[in-house]
């Protein structure tokens, strides 16, 4: 991914780098892989959640919910 990316540094005086400049198509595709990634995990949280509660269920430590009840949460 980063591999391809043409990068230009921005240094100061010193030499030591400062700031990074990418061609904007480049920056549009990392914006969209970041989005994609932070959905993946969104997702991945919840039904991680969701696993969680289900075995709460299971063991009787968490109330059981009807499928009208839980349709009518969102």
């Amino acid at each position: 991914m980063i591999d391809n990316i043409s990068i230009q540094f921005v240094t100061d005086k010193a030499g030591k780098k400062e700031a990074v400049l990418i061609p904007i198509k480049e920056w549009e595709k990392l914006q969209k892989e970041i989005r994609e990634l932070l959905e993946y995990h969104s997702l991945k949280d919840s039904l991680f959640t969701a696993f969680r509660e289900i075995k709460g269920i299971k063991l009787g430590k968490l109330p059981k919910t009807s499928l009208s009840s839980f349709l009518n949460e969102c």
